[in-house]
């Protein structure tokens, strides 16, 4: 069965932080390969409709701590159209093909 935490809202780097400990990530993450964070960012519509940007980002930094940095992790867009993904960080767009 999966786990849902829910945690009270202090900023994006320790609210993350503490909902991925909160569910056991440390644990259930891989230990090699690649990681992929798909955030919600497909226009420019301010939140809720799309992910923040800084909460793509704790979300990447806090699953590199947490999976010891034994993986690749990226933020990456894609869609069933797209005949590439691409990798998002810190608002520079990079073409993975």
């Amino acid at each position: 069965m999966s786990k849902v935490a829910a945690v009270k809202f202090v900023d994006y780097q320790t609210s993350v932080a503490k909902t991925l400990d909160l569910v056991g990530a440390a644990d259930k993450l891989p230990n090699s390969g690649l990681i992929i964070i798909k955030p919600n960012l497909t226009n420019s519509d301010r939140p809720p409709v799309t992910t923040p940007v800084v909460a793509a980002e704790a979300n990447e930094e806090q699953i590199k701590q947490k999976a010891l940095g034994l993986q690749k992790v990226i933020i990456a867009m894609g869609g069933k159209a797209a005949k590439k993904v691409i990798a998002i960080k810190s608002l520079l767009v990079n073409i993975v093909v």
